[in-house]
């Protein structure tokens, strides 16, 4: 397909990237990225991690701390 100019390329572009979302789609907070960082390298230091309950709670209370000293 060839385009007439560069900003008619730029439109048809951005139409294709466009995303639908799911209102229950849960947004990726900086708060939720920093805990989901902090999850891997608990599971990663963890040989066997038997509660996931208490590997996400350590989890966020890293994003917290980190958040704090931001």
């Amino acid at each position: 397909m060839r385009y007439k100019n560069l900003e008619q390329e730029a439109r048809n572009f951005n139409k294709l990237r466009m995303i639908k979302t799911n209102s229950n789609d849960k947004v990726l907070t900086t708060r939720r990225f920093l805990a989901g960082q902090a999850l891997s390298g608990i599971i990663a230091r963890s040989p066997s991690w038997s509660n996931k309950k208490d590997a996400v709670r350590e989890a966020y209370e890293w994003a917290d701390k980190m958040l704090e000293e931001g």
